[in-house]
């Protein structure tokens, strides 16, 4: 460690952790399969879809001929009319086809008359990722419509002038896309629109509420509409259930008021009877026969894992009782809590300011040795319906909620996060969060057609070299 007056040595150029990059190729992939394609080739060439690679591509006007040539696989003919080539990249898009959908609501290529329609006629999407809001920008533009992004990049005069145009009902800008980290204090952009559509989840609730605030103000002439984007069984599932977590601090902070309180023992009782017909559903309690199996045939290595661990308090012990595995147990809401809060803590989405970061193969294998990170891979994860099921399985039924249940840490947790779902409109409970599903169903043809996109062939490689170099 250096002195205070000592000199300090210059450090080496940012890496990302691996984790962080294996978390953003997930959301990449969460986005659009194209965009997917669009990584792998560039990493493929030692390149990478970093927030100087995209302004690069804008620079040469790069655009979605350019992902199109990029990407199209083998067998994938060649687009010959803007129908094509738009079709060819909203496929594998949920983003994709629901801003499309949105700007039929809208009405975003109609004649502007918003007394008529009773509403305006423009849209805010919100995204994460630089390379996908390029990517949408693109997309839209092939479409003949009018979308920009706001990005960092952007000088002052350049936000202003961007805002004016939105904030114009009259003018052609129709669509625009804004990433979550870039600052704007004290933007309004409520003149010409009230529609938000969170197209990928941010980081917490606070950057989503920051985003909506934008188009509702109290000059605002019509209700604002705020669409959220999930896609069901993908990254987004980790996301969300983050977003509940950082969120329980605030809401554990206004619980110890009296009427909070009763809200949640209410909210406990109410989500009872939904825990009795899961325990009382044949189906369920099968699930929950095979969810025990798995914890029989897993808890030798469970044990193995635990005795090595350090001891947290002086009255600790090794024992390996029944009640110390199922603290460590799968099926216990805490489970994942440990490794994927580190997992999360690294994917801050800083990884689209940096320009020249590198990550070395042999941290992803280091990660991928890590005995948390096996277990969240496996092939046992649970898909999102799947996972609500054994929540509701994990609660004894018949249980009337009291008010003195919320002093346990576990019956608190749960009513927190039934006050967060019933706050923003959430069904499912998901106490464990997975930054991957493996799906088990696919036919081997699939998979192994799906393994051959992936890999890029030399000819992607020299479009991308000539092109981006």
């Amino acid at each position: 460690m250096a002195g205070p007056n000592g000199p300090v040595t210059k450090q080496s150029s940012g890496q990302f952790i691996g984790a962080t990059r294996c978390l953003r190729k997930l959301a990449m992939a969460a986005f659009a399969t194209k965009m997917s394609r669009v990584n792998a080739i560039m990493e493929s060439i030692e390149g990478n879809t970093h927030v100087a690679t995209i302004r690069a591509w804008r620079e040469r006007g790069l655009n979605a001929e350019f992902i199109h040539e990029l990407t199209r696989g083998e067998g994938e003919r060649c687009s010959k009319t803007a129908e094509d080539l738009v079709s060819f990249l909203a496929h594998g898009s949920p983003v994709a086809r629901l801003i499309f959908q949105e700007i039929l609501t809208v009405k975003a290529v109609e004649k502007v008359d918003k007394v008529g329609f009773g509403h305006h006629q423009k849209l805010i999407v919100g995204e994460v990722l630089p390379a996908n809001a390029f990517y949408l920008q693109e997309l839209l533009r092939a479409c003949l419509i009018d979308a920009r992004v706001f990005h960092a990049d952007l000088s002052h005069h350049a936000k202003s002038a961007l805002v004016d145009q939105f904030n114009d009902p009259h003018s052609t800008f129709k669509i625009l896309i804004m990433l979550y980290d870039v600052g704007a204090v004290g933007l309004n952009l409520h003149h010409a629109c009230n529609r938000v559509v969170i197209a990928s989840i941010p980081r917490s609730r606070a950057q989503e509420s920051q985003l909506r605030g934008r188009a509702l103000r109290i000059t605002s002439e019509f209700p604002l509409t705020v669409v959220r984007r999930i896609t069901n069984n993908s990254h987004d599932q980790f996301r969300s259930v983050r977003q509940a977590d950082k969120a329980a601090l605030q809401l554990a902070a206004n619980a110890h008021d009296p009427s909070i309180k009763t809200l949640l023992v209410d909210l406990l009782n109410e989500f009872q009877g939904e825990v009795n017909n899961c325990h009382d559903d044949p189906a369920c309690r099968a699930l929950l026969c095979e969810t025990k199996g798995d914890q029989t045939a897993r808890s030798p290595k469970r044990k193995l894992r635990d005795r090595a661990k350090t001891n947290h308090t002086e009255n600790s012990d090794d024992s390996d009782s029944e009640e110390d595995v199922k603290v460590d147990d799968k099926s216990d809401p805490d489970y994942f809590d440990g490794e994927t809060d580190k997992l999360d803590d690294r994917d801050s989405d800083d990884d689209m300011s940096s320009e020249s970061s590198q990550i070395q193969d042999d941290e992803d294998s280091g990660i991928l040795l890590s005995p948390g990170l096996e277990a969240i891979l496996s092939e046992r994860q649970p898909d999102d319906e799947t996972r609500h099921k054994m929540t509701l399985l994990q609660l004894t039924p018949g249980r009337v909620w009291k008010e003195a249940d919320l002093l346990d840490d576990r019956s608190m947790k749960i009513a927190l996060r039934l006050l967060y779902n019933k706050v923003h409109g959430i069904e499912h409970l998901h106490l464990t969060k997975s930054i991957h599903i493996k799906y088990k169903l696919f036919p081997q043809t699939m998979i192994d057609k799906v393994g051959k996109d992936r890999e890029p062939i030399a000819e992607k490689k020299e479009i991308a070299k000539n092109k981006c170099n």
